[in-house]
C-alpha cells in the first residue's frame, strides 16, 4: 500500500522532500539507531568482539536511560536526556573515529561504525526534543500488519480502491493508538450511520472521540499474560494441596 494513497499523508511527503528532510515526521524517532545496535550485534554473535561488545554496552547506556523516562513529559524526558545521554552520546563519536582508523575499511565492524558515523546527525536528534522516541521501533511494529499484507494491496483493483484501503487502515489504527475495540468501534459507526446519524455530528464517531465510550481493547498479549498467571497460580495451589495431603 502507498503511502501516498492518502492524499495528506502524499502532501507531508511531498513538503518534507522539498525542505530536504530525511524523513516525512521528525516524531517518529530515528531508525539508525536500532540498525546500527543490529549491526553491532551481527559482529558480536560471531564470537570474540570487543570492539562490538564494548559499542552494544554504550548503546545499552542509552537505552536504559530512555527506560526510566518513558512516559514521562517531553521536558522532562529532554532535560534528563541533555544531562545524562549527551555526555555519552558525545563520549561515542570520538571513540568510533578511533577505532575506525585502527581497522580494515572492509570489515563487517568497519561498516557499522561507518554506518554510524554518516547518520550522526540523525542519531542525536532524539536529545534535543523530548517529544522523540530514541528510534523508530515501536512505530515499525505498529505497522508491521499493513507491511505484512503488501502483497494484498496490489490488488485494491485502482487507485479509489486504494484510497479507501488506506482510510479504512488509518481509521483502525487510530482504534488502536486510542485503545478502543476496532471490531466493537466499527459496528457500532456502521450501526449508527445506517440509522441516519445527522453528518453534523460525524465527528462524535471517530475513534479518539469514541475512547471515552467505547469498551477498551484488550490486547492478546495481555490475554495471554492473564492465562499464564492463572495457570501458574493453579499449578502452585495443586502443588501446596500435595504437600499438604503427604505432610498429613
Amino acid at each position: 500500500m502507498r503511502a501516498t494513497a492518502s492524499p495528506a499523508i502524499g502532501a507531508l511527503l511531498m513538503r518534507a522532500r522539498s525542505k530536504n528532510l530525511r524523513r516525512p515526521c521528525a516524531l517518529c524517532g530515528d531508525r539508525h539507531k536500532a540498525h546500527l545496535r543490529r549491526q553491532f550485534y551481527e559482529v558480536y554473535v560471531g564470537g570474540n568482539a570487543p570492539i562490538a561488545t564494548e559499542a552494544l554496552a554504550r548503546i545499552k547506556l542509552l537505552y536504559d536511560i530512555e527506560a526510566e523516562v518513558r512516559g514521562s513529559p517531553p521536558e522532562v524526558r529532554r532535560a534528563l536526556r541533555q544531562q545524562r545521554s549527551r555526555p555519552v552520546v558525545e563520549a561515542l563519536k570520538p571513540w568510533f573515529e578511533d577505532n575506525l582508523a585502527r581497522m580494515s575499511k572492509g570489515s563487517k565492524l568497519a561498516e557499522a561504525i561507518a554506518y554510524g558515523l554518516n547518520h550522526w546527525d540523525g542519531l542525536c536528534r532524539f536529545l534535543d526534543d523530548g517529544r522523540i522516541e530514541i528510534d523508530s521501533n515501536t512505530v515499525e511494529r505498529s505497522i508491521r500488519g499493513l507491511a505484512l499484507t503488501r502483497k494484498n494491496a496490489l490488488f485494491a483493483g485502482h487507485d479509489r480502491g486504494a484510497a479507501g484501503w488506506a482510510m479504512i487502515a488509518s481509521l483502525l489504527e487510530t482504534c488502536k493508538l486510542n485503545a478502543v475495540d476496532p471490531l466493537a468501534w466499527t459496528t457500532d459507526v456502521l450501526t449508527k450511520l445506517v440509522n441516519r446519524w445527522p453528518a453534523s455530528r460525524i465527528h462524535e464517531l471517530m475513534p479518539y472521540a469514541a475512547s471515552r465510550i467505547m469498551p477498551r481493547r484488550c490486547s492478546l498479549l495481555h490475554q495471554v499474560c492473564n492465562a499464564s498467571a492463572a495457570c501458574r497460580h493453579n499449578q502452585s495451589a495443586s502443588r501446596n494441596a500435595s504437600s499438604l495431603s503427604s505432610g498429613r
